[in-house]
């Protein structure tokens, strides 16, 4: 009775109903069928995914067509239903608001869920080992915010995409040396660089020139419009800042190091 109390059919409809009026919502939700309470709204849900795989249209036609084919047509409560949930949002303006509100719900069940398998590992088995992954499980439900998969499909043609535009020149931030702009294409979202080598082969040097680089304005060649330059943070476990500072002045200036110190 406890879990039942913990979800909100208004708000798992307008899912849907969004799902219905734009069919692109689909793809980038962060919700499954498991995350619904109701199991029309699971079946639903599935029949709209698979139809999004095979690309056709999510529309009262063909979810109803592919309904019947698996006999689940009555199971979901027929056409009323069908009618019922692909008009039931005006607009999909509130899509996620809606979709937090089902996750939502749906951490509080299965913390619910977990928390009662916790309790029975405890009083009756007292396997320790196996209470440490519920809780882990636990906290794993909590933390659940993102998209657990994607589309293989949707992602490659993004990646055919970009490279049918490709225009030739850097996709990503400057760093001042060709050799590397080539190897790079520029500095990258996401992209973790690590320079490694010897103590004194000059690391820290050639981090704060890319950091520079990265940070100067620059011309676009083809409309000659000035482009900012990257904000760039550096944070140094070593060297004192100070230090950090009279290197970039040396390399900006051309100034032996030496003389500075």
């Amino acid at each position: 009775m406890m879990e039942k109390q913990h979800y909100n059919q208004e708000a798992e409809e307008a899912v849907l109903g969004a799902i219905f009026q734009d069919n692109s919502l689909l793809q980038g939700t962060i919700i499954n069928e498991s995350h619904l309470f109701f199991e029309q709204h699971k079946i639903l849900f599935t029949i709209m995914k698979e139809l999004h795989e095979k690309e056709l249209p999510i529309e009262m036609i063909q979810v109803t067509e592919d309904l019947e084919r698996k006999r689940q047509f009555d199971a979901v409560g027929g056409f009323r239903f069908v009618a019922h949930i692909s008009e039931c949002v005006l607009t999909t303006a509130n899509f996620k608001y809606h979709e937090k509100i089902v996750l939502d719900h749906w951490k509080v069940r299965e913390s619910i869920r977990k928390s009662g398998e916790l309790q029975s590992v405890l009083a009756n088995q007292k396997d320790f080992e196996k209470a440490q992954t519920i809780l882990q499980d636990i906290e794993q439900i909590q933390t659940h915010s993102r998209k657990e998969s994607f589309s293989l499909r949707d992602a490659m043609i993004e990646v055919f995409e970009g490279m049918q535009q490709d225009t030739g020149e850097l996709t990503g931030v400057d760093t001042g040396y060709v050799a590397l702009n080539v190897m790079t294409s520029g500095l990258q979202r996401q992209n973790l660089m690590i320079i490694a080598a010897r103590p004194s082969l000059g690391k820290t040097a050639f981090a704060l020139n890319v950091a520079k680089n990265a940070a100067k304005d620059s011309v676009d060649k083809s409309t000659g419009e000035i482009k900012k330059g990257a904000i760039v943070s550096i944070h140094s476990l070593e060297t004192p800042t100070n230090d950090l500072l009279k290197r970039m002045i040396c390399a900006e200036g051309n100034i032996d190091a030496s003389k500075m110190r």
